[in-house]
């Protein structure tokens, strides 16, 4: 996310659209399954998001995959 975020030139908290009042505090025992439904809860909020990402990582992984390649031919 940080490499993804530096290409951008963007913090990760941008790229994930996460305001900065959302916090996530675990102090002890009984809080752990709060702060779980939490995390379980932010993932399916952001999770178009993060699949936006995944699919920009994976087409710039196709990209560089061309860019070889072209490269490999000038050299032969």
């Amino acid at each position: 996310m940080y490499k993804i975020a530096g290409i951008f030139e963007v913090e990760v908290s941008e790229l994930l659209e996460i305001k900065a009042t959302n916090q996530f505090n675990q102090t002890n025992k009984e809080s752990a399954t709060a702060y779980l439904q939490q995390t379980a809860n932010f993932y399916q909020e952001n999770k178009e998001q993060n699949q936006k990402i995944i699919e920009l990582y994976e087409s710039r992984l196709k990209d560089k995959d061309r860019l070889i390649e072209q490269l490999e031919k000038l050299i032969k």
